[in-house]
């Protein structure tokens, strides 16, 4: 097995001039890239520096925004086996918090940053921690012997700690080891036919599983060109992503549905004039849920622009699993099932590769489901993670499930609900979101979904529906974000009869209380996830951004 890093050694000496990354700021900055031969040596001068700081099997804080700093700095702790803990820099409106509870929970020997957040470090809790700003490190006056720094990673060994982006609980970190990453790594090679001719773009967190082991790791793995751009620049103009695919000839490119919908409503024609995306052939889809009206309408607006609707690639995956659990069949329109009733459409997310597993399996009794019947989603094979890092009880009991039916085989149970048919996955919610009501299942994308489509003043993937208590009994509340151009004159009376009335219609289920909030509010995970547990404590504390509100 080749890991990472020596993967890295290998394409500095034979193809070292070829540019493996670029990072933009602009569909018109021509940006900073970064060689093979300049990446493999920056790395490794960072590496002997962090040798001399920590020891192997160390845990080293990776402090960075968007851009090239960070990729030198994971690949130096690949190459001095420090294990990486990537992070996000807290935000004016994002306290420190959640990286103390990481810190708490990683013990990192060091923290790697840029010299422009080292005055912040004392604010974030950060100053009792060596610190080394990769920046500030000269650049090297000739490229590093090799040297045992680079040699090979045994298989089982932890490469990351991928804290998961918390959109049921609270943050955990995820055992990813180099073995975990190199057979992931091919399965995605494999999905979607990467080779050196690709091309990739990619804005999404640099911290978070999807944007660290497509974005940045699977061009490397694979051999092309990966662009890079900053979460923040896509989510002010979408539209910039869709120029960098026309502007590289980007091949490979997605995100969650929710950048679909940002496509398809914050794009104007003028910003769109002379756009080819006939390059684009696999278009990701791979956060929940999938939608089948986003979908068609993404490529209703952007057919005229070259794009293909067989480019669409719904697909499924997690942190557990590293990052990819199944995938469909590149070239093949998105498959579309009914499930209960004519009114929930969902997507297929393909089936699982390269000696993955998947199972659906009834949560209570832990027997397998019949095809067609929901269930708990279950997996197995190389790519599952080796479980969360400091919590062996909370490990056993996610990542070695078994079958009630006997047999030693263990299973990472996801969590998340679904089932199979005619070989493929369709994703039906997330376990602990599930809302009862009078002993019905619901679940709660089907009821935003309901509401998002019953007035236009409503923000598309921009709502939290969930159960909470009315005089001892369960009632469904609804948080969702209105649209800023609605802003000015909320017609407040027709949103809020329209949306009881639509949720009552297609799925018998009165609302208690419906709660609108200003745009860009709602929490979010680092991957566009609605985080509904933490959308139900800010709706009890009284500490959402509302615009207006409706009770029973």
């Amino acid at each position: 097995m080749h890991t990472l890093s020596s993967i890295l050694a290998a394409k500095a000496r034979t193809d070292g001039q070829r540019t493996a990354y670029t990072f933009v700021t602009s569909a018109t900055d021509p940006g900073v890239s970064f060689s093979y031969q300049q990446l493999h040596d920056r790395s490794l001068q960072i590496a002997r520096v962090v040798r001399s700081m920590a020891k192997p099997g160390e845990r080293a804080l990776l402090l960075y925004p968007a851009g090239l700093p960070f990729i030198g700095a994971f690949f130096a702790c690949l190459a001095a086996k420090v294990i990486a803990v990537p992070v996000s820099p807290p935000r004016r409106r994002s306290p420190a918090a959640k990286i103390a509870a990481i810190v708490g929970d990683a013990q990192p020997a060091l923290v790697l940053t840029l010299a422009t957040y080292m005055p912040s470090l004392h604010d974030w809790g950060l100053a009792h921690l060596p610190c080394l700003a990769t920046d500030k490190l000269p650049e090297p006056a000739e490229p590093p012997a090799d040297s045992p720094l680079h040699g090979e990673q045994e298989p089982d060994a932890v490469a990351l700690l991928q804290y998961t982006s918390g959109s049921t609980g609270a943050p955990k970190g995820v055992m990813v080891s180099h073995g975990n990453l190199s057979h992931n790594s091919a399965c995605i090679q494999a999905a979607f036919q990467l080779d050196a001719a690709s091309v990739s773009v990619c804005w999404l967190p640099h911290y978070h599983d999807m944007g660290l082991i497509d974005g940045i790791l699977q061009p490397l793995y694979s051999g092309f060109h990966g662009v890079l751009l900053a979460p923040e620049t896509f989510s002010k103009r979408p539209v910039i992503w869709l120029q960098l695919i026309d502007r590289f000839s980007a091949t490979h490119s997605g995100g969650p549905n929710s950048a679909y919908e940002q496509c398809i409503h914050r794009t104007t024609p003028q910003a769109l004039d002379k756009l080819d995306l006939s390059s684009w052939r696999s278009a990701y889809c791979g956060a929940e849920p999938v939608r089948a009206d986003t979908l068609e309408a993404f490529t209703h607006k952007f057919q005229p622009f070259g794009f293909q609707a067989k480019a669409l690639y719904p697909c499924y995956g997690m942190a557990e699993a590293t990052l990819m659990i199944s995938g469909g069949q590149l070239g093949q329109p998105p498959t579309v099932a009914s499930l209960v009733m004519p009114t929930r459409q969902l997507v297929a997310c393909g089936h699982p590769r390269l000696g993955n597993e998947l199972l659906i399996v009834d949560p209570e009794t832990l027997s397998p489901c019949t095809p067609g019947q929901v269930g708990e989603i279950w997996t197995a094979g190389p790519s599952v993670a080796m479980g969360y890092w400091q919590k062996e009880a909370l490990s056993r009991e996610i990542f070695q499930a078994t079958l009630n039916t006997g047999g030693s085989a263990a299973y990472l149970r996801t969590g998340d609900l679904g089932f199979l048919r005619d070989g493929q996955l369709y994703i039906a919610g997330r376990l602990k979101d599930l809302i009862i009501v009078h002993g019905q299942n619901h679940h709660p994308q089907d009821l935003e979904a309901t509401i998002q489509r019953s007035h236009e003043a409503l923000s598309a993937d921009r709502g939290a529906a969930f159960a909470t208590g009315f005089d001892s009994q369960e009632q469904v509340v609804v948080v969702q974000e209105v649209k800023r151009s609605h802003l000015a004159a909320l017609p407040q009376d027709a949103i809020f009869r329209a949306m009881r009335e639509a949720v009552a219609r297609e799925h018998g289920v009165s609302l208690a209380e419906i709660v609108l909030i200003r745009p860009a509010t709602l929490p979010l995970t680092s991957s566009g996830k609605i985080q509904r547990r933490l959308c139900r404590e800010l709706y009890q504390q009284d500490d959402l951004a509302i615009v207006a509100r409706w009770g029973n």
